[in-house]
């Protein structure tokens, strides 16, 4: 009788501590020792490196262990294959890299981000980030949307990096003028070396020597355009896309220009030494030792802008936003709050940090610079794009028909297919922005 009453209480006791123990595991609290549902994340970038994305993604899951990201990094043209495909099939990543214009994808597919930073950043969460940056990032908005669809990771400002070793090596100055720049030019292609090595190809390259040329020649008239939907024929704007036919008529860019690419054609060429200028911008200080890129030879490297086309033109940079960073508007509860962890991290937490002392570019947060600048060139070429930067009018043309358009019309002239004035009298009348 005595065994069955002890079997029977023992039962019992058994069974109120499985209770308690499932009613403590479903009751946790945040001093719990029960870890919670891992939550996974998708996040596509073309930028940076994938070395250095893969940096900051194990930095990010080593500070938030129960966020697993899936992250893909394409180059450029495939990824915005691959991004406006995932957008038309309704499957975008958690996380995406944009950019102001060209990305493909409408603010309809995003989330607007301002109240996730403000809950996390604070009140004034919008003077963390470099101004230029913000405004840029808005630049994919329709007229009248004021929200934030996505936030700077990094800057840009562009320039024309010049191997000095080259210049020293013919003894020629470095072109601080247009026609210093013509003279050199001769010299340089006589010994075999390509003036200015440009990737036509791409389009990018064109539309940033442009728009320099167009600055220093007319300033604002191209945003005044812009900004009309007309008028793009202007005298100012034909005398700058008559200058721009001179570097291929006068041969001040090496031969098939308009065939090659940039990277990598172009970019490993003057990596070689085998031309003396390349227009790109800050984001060449990575290739300074001991930078991810250690070009030896990017010791020797300056930036400028470029060259003064006569005494009393002013040299106004260009600048922009380079990725932004977006969440796809169908993320909602956990897997939202985990995505803006994401986006906070690599725009003002870790991620930003190792992305600033990478020196894939300027880093969009306020304050913030590289650990890594051992060069006294390096140091200087930061700070020039800095300051580039702060001082430059915006890189991109805002409506994505213009810029294509822009584009077509640099080529045209570029191969003798087209005037400058009948080319730019195609650009009146694009149709209004829409993304």
């Amino acid at each position: 009788m005595r065994s069955h009453v002890n079997t029977k209480i023992m039962a019992m006791a058994s069974a109120i501590v499985i209770i308690l123990s499932m009613f403590l595991a479903g009751c946790g609290s945040s001093g719990s020792t029960n870890s919670p549902s891992k939550v996974s994340i998708s996040y596509w970038t073309w930028a940076p490196a994938i070395e250095i994305v893969k940096k900051q993604i194990t930095a990010f899951e080593k500070e938030y262990p129960n966020i697993s990201v899936d992250y893909k990094v394409s180059t450029y043209n495939d990824y915005l294959v691959a991004l406006k495909a995932a957008a038309n099939a309704g499957s975008l990543p958690t996380v995406m890299a944009l950019q102001p214009v060209g990305t493909g994808v409408s603010v309809s597919y995003l989330r607007p981000l301002q109240d996730f930073a403000k809950s996390s950043l604070g009140q004034n969460w919008q003077a963390k980030y470099v101004k230029t940056g913000l405004q840029q990032a808005r630049m994919i908005n329709p007229p009248g949307d004021n929200n934030f669809y996505a936030l700077p990771e990094g800057m840009q400002s562009t320039s024309l990096v010049v191997n000095t070793a080259i210049f020293h090596k013919y003894k020629l100055p470095v072109p601080q003028t247009f026609s210093e720049l013509e003279q050199d030019a001769a010299v340089l292609r006589s010994h075999g070396v390509a003036p200015i090595l440009l990737g036509g190809a791409d389009g990018w390259q064109n539309e940033d020597l442009f728009l320099e040329i167009a600055n220093q020649v007319a300033p604002d008239a191209w945003y005044q355009a812009e900004k009309a939907g007309t008028g793009f024929d202007a005298p100012g704007l034909v005398k700058a896309m008559n200058i721009w036919r001179s570097l291929f008529t006068e041969h001040i860019v090496q031969g098939g220009a308009m065939g090659a690419h940039a990277y990598p054609d172009e970019v490993n060429a003057f990596n070689k030494g085998e031309g003396a200028i390349i227009p790109l911008g800050s984001w060449a200080i990575s290739s300074t030792p001991p930078g991810p890129y250690n070009v030896p030879l990017a010791k020797e490297w300056q930036m400028i802008q470029f060259p003064k086309l006569s005494a009393t033109a002013q040299q106004i940079p260009l600048a922009g936003a380079d990725a932004i960073l977006g969440m796809a508007k169908s993320v909602s509860g956990v897997q939202a709050d985990a995505g803006w962890k994401l986006i906070q991290f690599l725009t003002q937490g870790d991620g930003e940090v190792i992305y600033a002392n990478e020196m894939c570019d300027l880093p969009a947060k306020v304050g913030l610079t590289p650990s890594t600048l051992p060069y006294a060139s390096a140091k200087v070429m930061y700070q020039q794009s800095v300051d580039w930067t702060k001082e430059g009018t915006s890189r991109y043309v805002a409506n994505p028909q213009l810029n294509n358009a822009l584009i077509t019309a640099l080529a045209s002239v570029a191969t003798g297919q087209a005037t400058p004035a009948a080319a730019l009298s195609k650009l009146d009348g694009v149709a209004a922005r829409k993304q």
